[in-house]
């Protein structure tokens, strides 16, 4: 939570006053959205630092769970989940048929990651797919917001906030269940940006 509000901000800010190309920012926006994963693996540190502070500050952890909001708790869970899904790769198992794999110490329901979540249900090629809309619907939102960016229009703002939201989902999809729930406010968000990216007129 901690980590993706900066995120938010800090896209906000770049894409509203600092890059003025639309080819600059699709390609910083996508080089982000690729580094991220290995970011994540390689400075596991600094996500520790922001659940410390997100937990201290706004009392976002919960003692209940068995993991952490953060990194801690989740490698087991996420070397297992990779030992399953290497089994079947490209399909994976079925959409949220993941109750009957074992993938902790017993049978769990998830891998403590969407993105993992994503490749056990639908495999790499759902996963691309999943990811083929993901990122055509942040470019989708950057063409609408440089179209309009010299206009004070509801598109303008509307576009730069689904680009900033999209982006700092990606360590959401990274550390946390959900890929896609729609009794979940974050999930249902997600839904909106972009369907708004992907249905919006990028001449209006």
């Amino acid at each position: 939570v901690f980590v993706s509000s900066i995120i938010f901000l800090a896209t906000f800010f770049i894409i509203s006053n600092v890059i003025k190309n639309f080819k600059q920012a699709a390609l910083l926006v996508i080089t982000f959205i690729l580094l991220a994963p290995i970011f994540l693996m390689l400075a596991s540190s600094i996500v520790e630092i922001g659940t410390e502070v997100s937990t201290a500050l706004l009392g976002v952890d919960d003692a209940s769970r068995t993991s952490g909001t953060g990194l801690s708790g989740r490698s087991t869970y996420w070397a297992n989940a990779t030992q399953v899904i290497s089994e079947r790769p490209l399909f994976g198992y079925g959409f949220r048929t993941r109750e009957t794999l074992a993938l902790s110490a017993g049978p769990s329901v998830n891998a403590h990651s969407g993105l993992l979540n994503l490749l056990l249900d639908l495999g790499v090629i759902g996963g691309l797919l999943y990811f083929y809309v993901y990122v055509s619907s942040i470019i989708r939102s950057l063409v609408i917001f440089y179209q309009n960016r010299s206009y004070q229009s509801i598109h303008r703002t509307t576009s730069v906030v689904s680009i900033s939201f999209l982006v700092s989902y990606v360590p959401i999809l990274l550390v946390e269940p959900n890929y896609m729930n729609l009794s979940h406010p974050t999930s249902m968000l997600l839904l909106l940006f972009i369907s708004y990216s992907l249905l919006t007129n990028r001449s209006n």
